[in-house]
């Protein structure tokens, strides 16, 4: 968009209060809450494994982003054949 972001700290436990008051808090522990995924009940109802190891993923996905120019204002949402 080219308008450099406004970043600065917050801390989560006075958003996650704001969020509350506002009727979202919710959403905002959501948010704040742990990013992490058990995949242990889909492995075992249906037997699913991811094709590859987290490792191997973010390593592609890193290079994949680099080879796109990702950062550089030149990243094109359509190249996308490694997810294929």
């Amino acid at each position: 968009l080219g308008v450099a972001p406004r970043l600065f700290a917050f801390p989560p436990r006075l958003l996650e209060l704001a969020a509350r008051a506002a009727g979202r808090g919710q959403e905002a522990r959501r948010l704040l809450g742990s990013l992490e995924v058990d995949s242990a009940l889909i492995r075992r109802e249906l037997g699913w494994a991811p094709r590859h190891a987290l490792e191997e993923g973010l390593a592609e996905t890193a290079r994949w982003f680099r080879a796109a120019g990702a950062g550089s204002g030149s990243f094109d949402r359509a190249e996308t054949t490694w997810l294929e």
